[in-house]
């Protein structure tokens, strides 16, 4: 039941235009922004596993997965009149980031490492949702919020620690400019893509 009702959040805080500036406000209103990261946090982050045979996706990795769905449409990719900077710059949020890029590095890390070991070796699936997820929140960040605050004097915080994390994306564009580093990118993250889209936009 409670996975139903975050799914709807998530579909009524969808799009872009005039009424989601009736529904954002609204959804924040049942389900805040803080609680949302509150949650994240508390829950915190395992590394990914690569595997070979499918398992069954935890309770706690969908959780999470539709949190950070519900966090990228609430707090990085909505109206401008909606951003709020006092939330982005303030110390949930600024915890909650580095601890995200910081789990991301780790995890491009894992995967790397795996990789080398078994190139047939997939992401679990709960776990590649996952992934998908936060790269999901950088790149709306990077392409939504990064352009209006790195300007801004009170947000020098987060502008530091988004540009602490870019190294590790840097590595993904070096990877992918290799066919065979590239074929084996695609191999652990099905949606390979994305994340080269991601760190292009970092």
């Amino acid at each position: 039941y409670y996975i139903r009702c975050v799914e709807l959040l998530i579909n009524l805080a969808t799009g872009k235009g005039n009424h989601n500036l009736v529904h954002k406000p609204w959804v924040a209103g049942l389900f805040p922004v803080p609680s949302i990261l509150k949650h994240l946090l508390k829950t915190g982050f395992d590394i990914p596993v690569v595997e070979r045979e499918v398992t069954t996706i935890s309770i706690h990795t969908r959780l999470k997965t539709l949190w950070l769905k519900l966090l990228v449409l609430m707090l990085y990719d909505l109206d401008k009149r909606l951003i709020d900077i006092e939330m982005l710059t303030g110390p949930l949020h600024l915890d909650f980031f580095s601890t995200m890029l910081d789990w991301i590095e780790k995890s491009l890390q894992t995967m790397k490492e795996e990789q080398a070991k078994d190139d047939t070796a997939l992401l679990n699936e709960g776990d590649e949702a996952l992934v998908v997820a936060m790269l999901r929140c950088v790149d709306g960040f990077f392409k939504h919020i990064y352009v209006l605050i790195k300007s801004l004097d009170a947000c020098h915080q987060l502008r530091s620690i988004a540009e602490k994390y870019a190294t590790p994306f840097l590595g993904v564009l070096e990877a992918a400019s290799s066919d065979s580093d590239a074929s084996k990118l695609s191999h652990v993250l099905r949606d390979s893509e994305l994340l080269q889209v991601t760190a292009l936009r970092v």
